[in-house]
């Protein structure tokens, strides 16, 4: 099954993770679409004390 289509495609998508935005890449080669989104940092637990 092939599908012809003009013009841009857009697709939104809720991530289950957090993102770094500026680090995202797309590489489209040989009709293969790419994405490269890394994970932001993790938040670092922390021990408190309770008197």
């Amino acid at each position: 099954m092939r599908q012809r289509m003009e013009g841009d495609i857009e697709k939104r998508i809720k991530l289950p993770a957090k993102i770094r935005p500026h680090e995202v890449r797309a590489i489209l080669k040989h009709g293969v679409l790419e994405v490269y989104m890394p994970k932001s940092e993790v938040i670092k637990e922390v021990d408190i004390a309770v008197e």
